[in-house]
């Protein structure tokens, strides 16, 4: 758990594209700055420069630490107090799955997709309103203050992991086959 006094650690993992909504995340630690915290931003692409020079330009330099594409992203994640998520939308955000595998508590955007039924509609995570900075930056600042809540959707979210163990899956998939 989280000490208040120690740099809460934030994780974005994604591609930078329009879609994946970083600037959401930008805005939002922009508006917390005054807290100790740092964001692992695991992600590259063709506007990294673009959101580099806007990250100087606010003076949250110090905030962000770009990896770039890490092989070994489940160590980045232990390493994580909070993963975020600023998808407008998204198909099956594997990055949110691989947050509650590594036990990590998940902020994330109320947006379309399996967003929903992986935190199930809340309960294994904490929704904001799709890029809205303002609703993402107190969530951050509830998680600063009681992070306690957090950690316990994130605990039931991992034990609800098994729905998406791959062996799980492949014996539900070949039992509907054998009926058709």
């Amino acid at each position: 758990m989280m000490e208040r006094k120690k740099k809460l650690r934030i994780i974005w993992i994604g591609r930078f594209s329009n879609e994946k909504s970083f600037l959401t995340l930008v805005r939002a630690i922009y508006r917390v700055r005054r807290l100790n915290l740092r964001v692992n931003v695991l992600a590259d692409g063709s506007k990294k420069n673009e959101y580099l020079k806007m990250i100087k330009s606010l003076g949250l330099k110090e905030k962000f630490l770009f990896q770039g594409n890490v092989k070994d992203v489940n160590k980045y994640l232990r390493e994580s107090d909070l993963f975020i998520n600023t998808s407008f939308y998204e198909g099956f955000p594997n990055s949110v799955v691989q947050a509650i595998n590594c036990s990590v508590p998940v902020i994330a955007s109320k947006s379309c997709g399996g967003i929903n039924e992986i935190l199930k509609n809340g309960k294994f995570g904490t929704f904001y309103n799709v890029g809205n900075e303002i609703d993402l930056a107190n969530k951050i600042m509830d998680f600063h203050r009681n992070n306690k809540k957090y950690i316990n959707k994130a605990r039931l979210a991992h034990s609800s992991l098994k729905k998406y163990d791959f062996e799980n899956l492949h014996n539900k998939f070949y039992k509907i086959l054998k009926k058709i």
